[in-house]
């Protein structure tokens, strides 16, 4: 059975233009979330550290990281 060891939310943001004209995204990655956390309450989370930065957030996510060995 699988069971999660670890999480990680990551907020993505955008942080203008290139000399292209293509969009740049930045991410900033906060480790060692509790695996048992729900995911609304770390949309609230992301939502208060959003509001903290400078670059508006254009995505949240979340990665978990599971042990499937036997």
């Amino acid at each position: 059975m699988a069971e999660m060891i670890n999480s990680r939310l990551t907020l993505e943001f955008n942080a203008g233009m290139d000399e292209t004209g293509e969009t740049v995204f930045k991410q900033k990655n906060f480790n060692n979330v509790k695996p048992e956390a729900a995911d609304p309450s770390l949309l609230t989370v992301a939502t208060a550290l959003g509001q903290l930065q400078e670059l508006p957030v254009t995505a949240v996510t979340r990665t978990n990281e599971y042990d499937i060995t036997e």
